[in-house]
């Protein structure tokens, strides 16, 4: 699933996405992620500080509009 969505940002030429999961991120998961540098992971205590809107600390993202 997080390779589909890593196709996914590359195809659709995005800087990068957030991917939320409830389950516990395996080995391949994260090497996939520190390697890719496009995917932010929301899971663990980020997610549960998200759910409870608390401060959601993410560093390094640039959002500009298509036109």
């Amino acid at each position: 699933m997080l390779k589909d969505f890593l196709s996914c940002i590359e195809h659709e030429r995005a800087s990068g996405g957030f991917f939320v999961h409830t389950g516990i991120t395996g080995q391949l998961s994260k090497q996939l992620i520190r390697r890719s540098n496009k995917i932010i992971l929301v899971s663990g205590q980020k997610l549960v500080n998200f759910v409870l809107n608390k401060q959601l600390k993410i560093v390094g993202i640039t959002i500009s509009g298509k036109s």
